[in-house]
């Protein structure tokens, strides 16, 4: 696989992760607080770590793959 292609799966692969961590999250936050949905505030700063750790895991993948 082309290391072009690998950065492009790499960054749907982030895109996902965070979405769906971040999703779960708003469901189990709901769960606890009888409805209540996570303010904007709190979804886009779960949207940052869960990005930041994806971030993580593509360059350690792709360091691993190509690198090394």
């Amino acid at each position: 696989m082309n290391i072009y292609v690998a950065l492009l799966l790499g960054l749907l692969f982030i895109v996902l992760y965070s979405v769906t961590c971040t999703f779960f999250y708003n469901l189990n936050y709901r769960r606890i607080y009888k409805g209540n949905n996570m303010n904007k505030r709190q979804i886009y700063i779960n949207l940052l770590v869960h990005g930041f750790i994806g971030l993580v895991y593509v360059t350690v993948v792709i360091y691993f793959s190509y690198f090394k």
